[in-house]
Formats: C-alpha cells, structure tokens, sequence
C-alpha cells in the first residue's frame, strides 16, 4: 500500500466533492470523449500494423 499515493487520491476525491454537480458533468464528458479518441488512435494503429 502506498500511503502517499492513498493520501493523494483522497485529496483528489475531497476537492471532487466540493465542485457543482455541473462542473463535474463536464470533466466526466470530457474525460470520455479522451478516452474514446485513445480507444479510436489505438484501432486505427492497430488496423496500420495489421
């Protein structure tokens, strides 16, 4: 178990509480939307290699 990194995250959750249900909406999309254009750069290197 690493304690700085629990104790890190644990600060990262404490500020998440703290911001508007909106504002949270939006980095939740947004994140999304990063993660789908990963998974979408990961298929089309795929498809090149392959």
């Amino acid at each position: 178990l690493n304690v700085g990194f629990m104790l890190d995250l644990r600060k990262q959750f404490l500020v998440w509480q703290t911001l508007k249900a909106e504002i949270q909406q939006e980095h939740t999309d947004h994140c999304r939307e990063v993660v789908q254009r990963a998974e979408d750069l990961e298929l089309d290197v795929n498809e090149a290699a392959g």
